[in-house]
């Protein structure tokens, strides 16, 4: 069973410096291709996916997944190699989980 860390808007802001603002605004978007920089922001670790929870609330997860996604962002700062699919955030509510 994989140990699963939460955060809160603010706190990923600070760790993280926020939200890379790209040509279609901060979302990147993925159509049928591969969109430019999307592996480039896998392997630096930078990627995340904006996912729709089970309980009606939006979560960043750190990575790429592609159940319940909504759409993908990149940051300034990489999470950790073990953070991937482990790193959670409660989107534009500042609540944590839980």
């Amino acid at each position: 069973m994989r140990r699963v860390r939460t955060m809160t808007e603010e706190e990923f802001d600070a760790r993280f410096q926020g939200l890379v603002t790209h040509a279609n605004g901060d979302r990147v978007e993925i159509a049928y291709g591969d969109e430019p920089g999307l592996a480039h922001a896998l392997t630096a670790r930078r990627l995340w996916t904006e996912i729709d929870g089970d309980d009606g609330g939006t979560y960043l997860i750190a990575g790429w997944a592609y159940v319940n996604r909504l759409g993908y962002y990149t940051t300034v700062t990489p999470w950790e190699a073990d953070e991937a699919g482990k790193l959670i955030v409660r989107w534009a509510t500042g609540e944590e989980l839980g």
